[in-house]
Protein backbone atom coordinates (compact mmCIF):
# COMPACT_ATOMS: atom_id res chain seq x y z
CA UNK A 1 0.00 0.00 0.00
CA UNK A 2 1.45 3.39 -0.99
CA UNK A 3 1.51 6.21 1.48
CA UNK A 4 0.24 9.64 0.43
CA UNK A 5 1.50 12.86 2.00
CA UNK A 6 -1.17 14.85 3.75
CA UNK A 7 -0.53 18.59 3.93
CA UNK A 8 -0.83 18.42 7.71
CA UNK A 9 1.81 15.68 7.96
CA UNK A 10 4.60 17.75 6.33
CA UNK A 11 6.74 19.77 8.72
CA UNK A 12 7.94 23.24 7.78
CA UNK A 13 9.82 25.92 9.65
CA UNK A 14 7.62 28.58 11.22
CA UNK A 15 8.73 31.12 8.61
CA UNK A 16 8.03 28.75 5.71
CA UNK A 17 4.63 27.93 7.20
CA UNK A 18 3.71 31.63 7.38
CA UNK A 19 4.87 32.23 3.81
CA UNK A 20 3.04 29.18 2.45
CA UNK A 21 -0.15 30.21 4.27
CA UNK A 22 0.06 33.72 2.83
CA UNK A 23 0.63 32.40 -0.68
CA UNK A 24 -2.30 29.98 -0.38
CA UNK A 25 -4.62 32.66 1.00
CA UNK A 26 -3.58 35.19 -1.61
CA UNK A 27 -4.10 32.70 -4.43
CA UNK A 28 -7.59 31.91 -3.22
CA UNK A 29 -8.44 35.57 -2.70
CA UNK A 30 -7.20 36.43 -6.20
CA UNK A 31 -9.42 33.72 -7.70
CA UNK A 32 -12.47 34.95 -5.79
CA UNK A 33 -11.74 38.57 -6.65
CA UNK A 34 -11.25 37.76 -10.31
CA UNK A 35 -14.66 36.03 -10.49
CA UNK A 36 -16.37 38.94 -8.72
CA UNK A 37 -14.71 41.52 -10.97
CA UNK A 38 -15.71 39.67 -14.13
CA UNK A 39 -19.26 39.02 -12.95
CA UNK A 40 -20.27 42.25 -11.24
CA UNK A 41 -18.12 45.23 -12.24
CA UNK A 42 -19.09 47.31 -15.23
CA UNK A 43 -16.49 48.98 -17.41
CA UNK A 44 -17.40 52.28 -15.70
CA UNK A 45 -16.71 50.70 -12.30
CA UNK A 46 -13.33 49.48 -13.49
CA UNK A 47 -12.43 52.91 -14.88
CA UNK A 48 -13.41 54.58 -11.60
CA UNK A 49 -11.25 52.15 -9.62
CA UNK A 50 -8.31 52.77 -11.96
CA UNK A 51 -8.74 56.54 -11.64
CA UNK A 52 -8.86 56.35 -7.84
CA UNK A 53 -5.75 54.15 -7.59
CA UNK A 54 -3.78 56.36 -9.98
CA UNK A 55 -4.88 59.51 -8.10
CA UNK A 56 -3.75 57.94 -4.83
CA UNK A 57 -0.37 57.14 -6.40
CA UNK A 58 0.00 60.72 -7.66
CA UNK A 59 -0.81 62.11 -4.19
CA UNK A 60 1.73 59.76 -2.64
CA UNK A 61 4.39 60.92 -5.10
CA UNK A 62 3.68 64.56 -4.30
CA UNK A 63 3.60 64.04 -0.53
CA UNK A 64 6.99 65.03 0.85
CA UNK A 65 6.62 62.66 3.81
CA UNK A 66 6.04 59.61 1.59
CA UNK A 67 8.75 56.99 1.86
CA UNK A 68 10.28 54.90 -0.87
CA UNK A 69 8.28 51.96 0.49
CA UNK A 70 5.05 53.97 0.15
CA UNK A 71 5.80 54.55 -3.53
CA UNK A 72 6.74 50.93 -4.16
CA UNK A 73 3.49 49.74 -2.55
CA UNK A 74 1.49 52.16 -4.70
CA UNK A 75 3.30 50.99 -7.84
CA UNK A 76 2.58 47.37 -6.94
CA UNK A 77 -1.10 48.25 -6.45
CA UNK A 78 -1.17 49.68 -9.97
CA UNK A 79 0.57 46.58 -11.32
CA UNK A 80 -1.96 44.24 -9.72
CA UNK A 81 -4.88 46.49 -10.58
CA UNK A 82 -3.88 46.24 -14.23
CA UNK A 83 -3.76 42.44 -13.94
CA UNK A 84 -7.19 42.26 -12.29
CA UNK A 85 -8.91 44.80 -14.48
CA UNK A 86 -8.17 43.22 -17.85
Amino acid sequence: MSETNNVDSVQFSDTDEVILNLIAQTGLQWTILNVLIQKYLTEDDKELIKKMVVNSYEKTKQNKSSTHTDLILQEKQIKYMNMYMK
